[in-house]
């Protein structure tokens, strides 16, 4: 599946130089030495486990078999058939709820693993996820925020050290990451707290990371400023007819009343004038663009600016763009997928079934047939209902193109991937 890219330009202020609160490289100028635990280490503040239980399985080691600078770093690894039974815990010190936080971090993926870590949102673990974060053995890199899949994506090379950045702007909900110093993508969080990091080796993980470090500094609105936190192009399939979206944030301390949002793609500009709106400051306004825009196929720059803001400019232009990159699936010719869903009216569960099934043909139309087969209620197809129950393992379930029994809800990387296989 061909996935979207974001590549905007930072809108996260700069601040001052300041001390981090902390920066941890495990070297033995530290107080480290090889094959310390972290959580009785000489930064022991900062770090535990999820249990609590330092020094031991859950702990993670200082090694000097690789290192981003220095000699040393942290390695974590998974059991062969689970994740863990690492389980660290960075703790912030306190829950951030406003101003600008920063997690930077070295890491290493060695061939063919994986590395995972998340931000917990309070101080109490394993409440909320704020964000989480998979560097997957494919190659690629993606972040969500426990509620969206994909709010960033980019690519890595494997067996290479490389340096994630994130920095929230808690204040504006408006976060960003990067990758060695260029953004793989801003978004809104849908959970704008940060209490503690977990890295926790899942299945299949193979990583280091080294000079880790978090800060946290206070931030101030200017009067009019108008930002562009999130900008999704609506779909992911060459041909089909989409609806942008482009969600407008109030960094300022003045309300936005009107504004332009401008889409420009494939050569042509489609533009939404808002009007007679009273967005208050660190509110958000969502615009959706009501003309179709053609997606086609290619790798293609699509960006969404805001103008005309209150009448005019704001005080700082540099955040009132967002560019991305859209490279749409590429149908294979004459192909339509089709998907089966196991249901009966008397299972508890299967709405969620029939949410994903209206939901898959509301974003792939023309791409998509979908077909509910009843079972034990007053819609059964006795011949169908049985085909089908000696497919699937329970209800809802569901088949994509008669494939492997897989929820509902996973249903999008056998439907893409199906898309792209030509009928036969």
């Amino acid at each position: 599946m061909k996935k979207i890219t974001l590549v905007v330009a930072s809108i996260l202020a700069t601040l001052g130089a300041n001390a981090q609160i902390l920066t941890d490289g495990f070297e033995s100028s530290e107080g480290y030495s090889v094959g310390d635990y972290v959580g009785p280490g000489p930064n022991g503040t900062y770090w535990t486990t999820w249990s609590g239980t330092e020094g031991g399985a859950e702990d993670v080691q200082v090694t000097n078999a690789q290192a981003n600078t220095g000699t040393n770093s942290i390695y974590f690894s998974s059991n062969a058939a689970t994740g863990g039974p690492q389980d660290v815990v960075l703790d912030f010190g306190q829950q951030y709820t406003d101003g600008i936080f920063t997690f930077e971090s070295a890491i290493y993926v060695n061939t063919g693993g994986n590395a995972y870590f998340n931000f917990q949102a309070t101080p109490v673990i394993g409440t909320t996820w704020a964000m989480n974060c998979n560097f997957l053995s494919t190659g690629a890199i993606s972040i969500d925020d426990g509620l969206t899949n994909d709010l960033a994506t980019g690519t890595y090379t494997q067996n290479t050290w490389l340096t994630l950045r994130i920095e929230a702007n808690l204040t504006l909900g408006i976060w960003e990451a990067f990758v060695d110093g260029n953004s793989i993508g801003s978004w809104t969080n849908g959970i704008n707290e940060i209490a503690s990091a977990d890295i926790y080796p899942v299945q299949g993980s193979a990583f280091y990371m080294d000079d880790i470090m978090f800060d946290h500094q206070p931030y101030t609105l200017p009067n009019l400023n108008a930002i562009a936190g999130n900008f999704a192009i609506g779909g992911n399939i060459a041909g089909l007819n989409v609806y942008p979206s482009v969600n407008v944030v109030n960094g300022g301390t003045s309300a936005l009343t009107s504004f332009n949002v401008t889409v420009d793609y494939n050569g042509n500009q489609y533009t939404e004038t808002i009007t007679g709106v009273n967005v208050a400051s660190t509110t958000s306004y969502n615009v959706v663009f009501t003309a179709p825009v053609a997606l086609v196929a290619g790798s293609n720059s699509a960006t969404a600016t805001i103008s005309n803001i209150n009448g005019g400019a704001d005080d700082n232009p540099s955040d009132d763009a967002l560019t991305i990159t859209v490279n749409p699936v590429v149908p294979a010719a004459g192909k339509v997928v089709v998907g089966e869903e196991g249901t009966g009216t008397w299972c508890q569960w299967c709405p969620r079934g029939a949410v994903f099934m209206d939901k898959f043909e509301q974003d792939f139309g023309p791409f998509w047939a979908g077909i509910a087969v009843h079972n034990g209620d007053p819609m059964t197809v006795a011949t169908y209902d049985a085909g089908i129950g000696a497919l699937i393992s329970g209800y809802p379930s569901a088949l994509v193109d008669r494939g492997n029994d897989v929820d509902p809800s996973a249903m999008t990387n056998d439907f893409y991937t199906r898309l792209q296989t030509a009928p036969t």
